[in-house]
């Protein structure tokens, strides 16, 4: 029974608790990304042979904030932006996959199955309905056009923060 319920939202809410602390010290974890990042690593490996229920969503949490700020991959906004189709269509994907017991013996080819046809649904929904209403002042315009490079900027959430106290 507790691990249904550690499937569910109250078990969940310590990735949410993980993303709300890089949220109010991401000016620390930026001075000691090293520190951060070698830790996770170490604690996600033994997480793997010894579950550490209790380390693993500050763990995970410190990996996907790492990447999410210090890994450029190019100018990929020229393709569009396709996290809101993913947002949409990820969970009837998955629902239909279920439903209809497609690969339920074979969790790999149920994930791979999923994120592609997630990938190839939110392609489509970017192209077909999105794109189609978008401002002509958008960046993902200004980003299409062929030589444009745009570079990435990683605001200081801490120094935003501030900003706001003051006004």
């Amino acid at each position: 029974m507790y691990a249904e319920i550690g499937r569910q939202f109250p078990g969940q809410l310590s990735y949410f608790i993980a993303g709300a602390f890089f949220y109010y010290f991401l000016s620390i974890f930026e001075k000691r990304v090293a520190f951060f990042l070698v830790g996770s690593l170490i604690i996600l490996g033994i997480d793997m042979i010894y579950p550490l229920p209790f380390f693993e969503p500050i763990a995970l949490g410190t990996v996907v904030v790492f990447f999410s700020l210090f890994a450029y991959v190019g100018n990929f906004g020229k393709y569009g932006d396709f996290s809101y189709g993913i947002y949409i269509v990820h969970f009837p994907i998955i629902q239909l996959l279920c439903q209809y017991g497609i690969f339920r013996e074979q969790p790999w080819y149920f994930l791979v199955s999923a994120v592609i046809l997630t990938g190839i649904s939110s392609v489509l929904m970017w192209h077909l309905v999105e794109k189609r209403f978008l401002l002509r002042s958008s960046h993902y315009i200004s980003a299409s056009k062929p030589g444009s490079a745009v570079l990435p900027s990683f605001p200081n959430i801490a120094d935003q923060k501030a900003e706001q106290d003051l006004s």
